[in-house]
């Protein structure tokens, strides 16, 4: 019997869990057979922050991301909250003199503090880059975070606690950058002279010109992150991802996943659960 429905709005165990398979294949003069995939993505969003916009506009008041707090309770932020705080965490890592050439550093790990920052960074060019929390808590040489402080030359560093992170943060000489803090965390003398900001305070900047200017400015090739590699057989390596590439992502889940436009169209916004230890 066959039960599965293209038709968005059918019961959910109508709707394929996966597009059905489709594949691509060429031959080239020297034999090489060069395999791909048949789905169409569709249109390309010029970036996240587009979809950030369109999403926030759409249905401000629905749960974007939540987190459990420390007293077990849920903290949510909806998407109309989220692009608000985005914007102006945005102008306030320009303030900090923070540039298409001077990273975001994000040291700590996954954290609805740790999402916004990132889209704030991406959403006006900044490069966003994560590390792994085992370069800091786990290291005792330092020598992989280093290497990442050295290569990508940060403006502004994150950390939910600085007092775990404070001997890495020495290390790699990254005490003396303006240092972006979860609330009530901001102890200075626990890393060293650079400026502690709580991240409450910062959500309160108001966004001006540059940031509508920087976000404007953005197109496919501009970039939004730099992922390093693990460093098992040497130091970690950043790869950099475009704009592009993010966005092309996010168009191939949802066309390779028909149950996210099915769960939309009856009103069921999709549930994920992000475990993943990268960032």
């Amino acid at each position: 019997m066959n039960r599965s429905s293209s038709d968005p709005k059918a019961a959910p165990w109508l709707v394929p869990a996966l597009a059905d398979p489709s594949l691509r294949s060429q031959r080239r003069p020297d034999g090489a057979l060069v395999l791909g995939s048949g789905q169409d993505l569709g249109p390309i969003p010029r970036c996240l922050g587009d979809l950030l916009q369109a999403n926030a506009a759409r249905h401000g008041e629905r749960v974007f991301l939540r987190e459990r707090a420390p007293s077990g309770d849920w903290r949510t932020l909806t998407w109309g909250e989220a692009l608000s705080r985005v914007r102006a965490l945005a102008q306030a890592n320009l303030d900090l003199g923070a540039g298409p050439e001077r990273p975001l550093l994000l040291l700590s790990g996954n954290s609805i503090d740790h999402a916004l920052l990132t889209l704030a960074a991406m959403h006006v060019g900044i490069p966003a880059a994560p590390v792994s929390v085992a370069y800091s808590l786990m290291s005792r040489d330092f020598a992989k975070l280093r290497t990442i402080a050295a290569s990508v030359t940060p403006a502004v560093v994150f950390v939910e606690d600085p007092r775990p992170f404070a001997p890495a943060m020495r290390a790699a000489g990254l005490d003396s950058l303006p240092l972006i803090v979860g609330a009530g965390k901001a102890d200075t003398g626990a890393v060293g002279n650079g400026a502690a900001l709580d991240i409450e305070a910062l959500v309160r900047t108001e966004p001006g010109p540059a940031v509508d200017a920087a976000f404007d400015a953005l197109d496919g090739d501009s970039v939004a992150k730099i992922l390093f590699t693990s460093g098992s057989t040497g130091l970690p390596k950043g790869v950099v991802n475009t704009q592009r590439m993010l966005c092309s992502n996010q168009a191939a889940l949802a066309r390779l996943w028909p149950f996210l436009a099915a769960d939309a169209a009856a009103g069921r916004p999709p549930q994920i659960c992000d475990w993943l230890p990268w960032n």
